[in-house]
């Protein structure tokens, strides 16, 4: 879709689910889409899986869940659902985390700093 319908999907969400089965490619991959939910500012559900703990702020901005518990995921998402401030507070932390750790800004400094200190490793050795 493009961006403008997909801005008008996230829109129309109450909560942003990623539920994933605990693979080897769901433990490594993150997910672009809930990083476009949190900027949006929709809170995330998500399980409880490497990349999206890393995505969530170690969990600070989104509820996570085992992965592949679909009664958890059920429970999450009716207390989220029910429960006003709780939306209100992950889709702020949500917003927080996607402004501290994902522009493009600070992407390219974390790479900077990683180039850095695997140059200097490199002339140690």
């Amino acid at each position: 879709v493009g961006p403008g319908d997909a801005q008008r999907a996230y829109a129309a969400l109450d909560v942003f689910v990623v539920p994933r089965e605990d693979t080897q490619a769901c433990r490594l991959a993150t997910p672009l889409e809930p990083v476009e939910a949190m900027a949006l500012g929709r809170p995330v559900v998500a399980s409880d899986l490497p990349a999206l703990r890393e995505l969530l702020g170690g969990g600070d901005a989104g509820v996570m869940v085992p992965p592949g518990d679909a009664e958890t995921l059920a429970k999450a998402l009716d207390r989220v659902q029910g429960d006003a401030e709780l939306r209100r507070t992950l889709a702020e932390a949500g917003r927080t985390e996607v402004a501290a750790q994902r522009t493009w800004p600070r992407i390219a400094a974390t790479y900077r700093e990683l180039y850095r200190v695997l140059r200097e490793n490199r002339r140690e050795n």
